[in-house]
């Protein structure tokens, strides 16, 4: 110890190295980088893997404690590498990748991971070992939104296994292209995820690995989901759920809830049991403290109550699900957590609100490759536009996530030619608004997939009232009252063209009733985009003067409260429409 000072002295009076500090250990750093560089390359080869082995190992015995920290990790893999030690090189780099998740800094986490992959080659490790790796490689890719490398990642694991006659390894990786292929983003091809998951699911079944088999019912779910093919899908996540149950599986328990909730009991109108699933699956990935999956299941929750029209519950779910996803640098839960909830302000009449939200999704799904919000956010945004009567903006936007739907999500192409219905409309082209309805109509599976023809089934009734044919009008929305009451945000829009229907039948006493209705489900929610038109059209029903000169004042503040929270470029727009002229003026 004291040669060692005594060097240390010397060193520091050469001005080569300098005291940092004397508590609570002696610590010196050389005074430039260059001086350090020469010193370490002045060491010969052997001298240096000796020596940083014996920094690694001091290390390792002076904090045992520390020693899967994101402080000490790194420094222990590096040391362990240079000292040619790649067994405990690979112990280190993973731990420090572990460590660098639990904190959410992903490209940190791959970077270790990638070097603990390098180290498990020469060390030749084991098939648990190398599993870990590449798994916990591809995933801290994925949530970086590296999805190619990642599927490169996964298909490098795939041929290694082969190498190494490794089935089991070989379904591990298999399982994780499968599961790539199966979600939107940008490596998504269902096609491609059903026959390689099918394939995978009987070497699941050889091997007799059932938790791998319950992976695989909840992936191959979402790829008959997103090809059209509910009952399928429905079938195998169900299957999917029992089986994690009966083998206790929470993790996987939390995947399949997470996602029937979110595709197949939304789309199919199950509302209710969406929100039950939903909430487990959200009680579970709080218990397993997965944050990024967490968020997830709180932004399909709130899609599910904007569905239902429970927009407060869809603010609170999509509030926490943002303010969780920001803590932790995730860009796909940042965008999907604002996905839908644009569309409640709209209906509460917030328009600039609705957009700005609507614009951070996009914007944010671009950067994250999440693509549904293209498409479905896309169509909510060309709404709010031709809402504003900036019809040709909504079109623009319309246009777009047609496209977006045609080449990537057909089930939410007639959704979107819906949206296209109506913007035609809103322009008099009854023509137009006529073919993109016939064409939404003839989409597959639109009984067991009803949500998406909500907006066709919306837009066919406000052409038949154009077109004066009221009953075909009231056919159309008794369709919707009868079988998609549950979708309670688009309830009052539908009693509300009901009724108006009813007016052109003469049927006034029962027109007022519907119309009574619709403004209470308004009412009910603070719906105020659909109230003001249901408001006026009741006024003109109104017998006492006094009371239907009131509802037209409260259909006025509507309209003021909705320019009030409109962008300036939008204002005139909306107050040019002639529904609104008619309201402010009569």
């Amino acid at each position: 110890m004291a040669n060692i000072k005594r060097h240390l002295t010397q060193l520091e009076a050469a001005g080569l190295i300098r005291l940092v500090q004397t508590h609570p250990e002696l610590e010196f750093m050389f005074r430039h980088a260059l001086v350090q560089e020469a010193a370490y390359n002045s060491l010969l080869l052997e001298d240096r893997k000796r020596l940083h082995l014996q920094v690694g190992e001091a290390l390792e015995s002076t904090y045992p404690d520390q020693l899967a920290s994101l402080e000490l990790a790194p420094v222990l893999a590096d040391h362990f590498a240079k000292a040619e030690d790649n067994q405990r090189a690979q112990k280190y780099f993973t731990l420090a990748g572990d460590a660098a998740v639990a904190v959410y800094a992903n490209s940190e986490a791959v970077n270790h991971y990638t070097h603990a992959l390098e180290m498990a080659r020469h060390a030749e490790a084991s098939s648990e070992d190398l599993t870990y790796i590449y798994t916990h490689l591809g995933r801290a890719l994925e949530l970086s939104s590296q999805f190619d490398q990642a599927l490169t990642t996964y298909k490098e694991m795939e041929k290694l296994a082969q190498e190494r006659k490794d089935r089991p390894l070989g379904l591990v990786a298999m399982i994780a292209q499968v599961t790539l292929y199966a979600t939107p983003t940008p490596a998504y091809d269902p096609v491609q995820g059903q026959t390689l998951g099918e394939q995978t699911l009987t070497l699941a079944r050889e091997l007799g690995d059932q938790a791998a088999e319950a992976k695989l019912l909840w992936i191959l779910s979402l790829t008959y989901f997103f090809t059209n093919d509910m009952s399928r899908a429905i079938d195998y996540g169900e299957r999917s759920l029992a089986l994690a149950r009966q083998l206790n599986l929470r993790e996987q328990m939390a995947f399949t809830l997470s996602d029937l909730g979110t595709f197949c009991y939304d789309a199919s109108g199950r509302l209710d049991q969406a929100k039950a699933v939903l909430a487990e699956a959200s009680d579970l990935w709080r218990e397993l403290g997965n944050l990024p999956l967490l968020a997830n299941s709180l932004a399909s929750f709130c899609t599910v109550c904007v569905n239902t029209g429970e927009y407060d519950q869809a603010i609170a779910f999509s509030g926490e699900a943002l303010q969780i996803s920001q803590s932790i640098g995730n860009l796909w839960g940042q965008s999907y957590s604002q996905y839908r909830i644009g569309y409640a302000y709209w209906q509460r009449g917030q328009p600039d609100r609705a957009i700005a939200l609507m614009e951070a999704s996009l914007r944010l799904s671009e950067l994250s490759g999440f693509f549904i919000p293209q498409i479905e956010t896309r169509a909510d945004l060309a709404i709010v536009y031709g809402g504003l009567g900036a019809i040709e903006r909504g079109l623009e936007l319309a246009y777009l996530a047609l496209t977006g739907a045609e080449t990537r999500l057909l089930n939410w192409r007639p959704c979107v030619l819906g949206v296209l219905a109506h913007l035609h409309l809103w322009q008099d082209n009854l023509t137009g608004a006529m073919a993109v309805i016939d064409e939404g109509k003839k989409a597959p599976n639109l009984e067991t997939n009803p949500y998406f023809s909500i907006h066709i089934i919306l837009a066919e009734s406000e052409l038949a009232l154009r077109q004066g044919d009221y009953e075909r009008a009231i056919a159309v929305t008794e369709t919707f009252l009868t079988n998609l009451r549950q979708f309670g945000a688009f309830t009052p829009q539908a009693l509300y063209l009901q009724g108006q229907a009813l007016l052109g039948l003469g049927q006034d006493e029962a027109a007022r009733e519907r119309l009574l209705e619709a403004r209470a489900k308004a009412e009910a929610v603070d719906a105020r985009r659909p109230l003001w038109p249901i408001l006026f059209a009741l006024s003109q029903l109104e017998p006492d003067p006094a009371e239907a000169k009131a509802l037209r004042q409260q259909a006025r503040e509507i309209i003021e409260y909705i320019t009030d929270h409109t962008p300036e470029d939008l204002k005139t727009s909306f107050l040019d429409l002639p529904d609104v002229r008619e309201v402010l003026v009569g």
